[in-house]
């Protein structure tokens, strides 16, 4: 039994090292403005990974706007949005949908770099220090649970992650 919980610890504690594994280096430059690892030293930043031919991607579009709109004016809250489409279709998606969040373009090849493998859509929390201290991929396809799984998931992660107080579990 003493082996088993030593195991399990071990385990527990590994899987815990490896979130906190910093965010591979990236940078945008977007609109005179470039967006690092650095420049985001001392900041909660939430990153987002889509296309616009990802189902659970769309899916999520409302749940993050609506999420962006409650962060958009705290100082120590970054909210970064990325794909691998072209400026063009991210202007159009971002159009179509009404979409208010930043959006930067990126290659597919820093996408999958940046990912690690990872699928679509993938967020990822990261702490004043850019370690990452929260992600999921993959996402419900239906438009109320992914918003409810973008409140109570990412939104509650980040406020506790910033020092703030989370209000509100958001139902379907």
């Amino acid at each position: 039994m003493r082996h088993l919980f030593i195991l399990l610890l071990a385990i527990s504690t590994q899987a815990l090292a490896q979130k906190k594994k910093p965010f591979p280096q990236f940078e945008i430059q977007s609109e005179g403005k470039v967006i690092n690892n650095d420049s985001l030293k001392g900041k909660v930043v939430f990153i987002n990974f889509w296309f616009s031919a990802c189902s659970p991607c769309i899916a999520e579009f409302e749940g993050l706007n609506e999420m962006y709109e409650k962060l958009k004016d705290s100082s120590d809250i970054v909210f970064i949005s990325i794909t691998f489409d072209s400026e063009k279709e991210s202007k159009s998606v971002r159009e179509r949908f009404h979409l208010n969040y930043p959006m930067y373009s990126l290659s597919p090849q820093e996408c999958t770099r940046l990912l690690n493998g990872k699928g679509y859509p993938s967020s990822f929390i990261l702490d004043r220090e850019g370690r990452i201290v929260f992600s999921q991929t993959g996402g419900p396809v239906n438009k109320a649970e992914a918003r409810k799984n973008v409140m109570n998931e990412f939104y509650k992660k980040i406020m506790k992650t910033a020092g703030y107080k989370y209000t509100g579990v958001v139902d379907l």
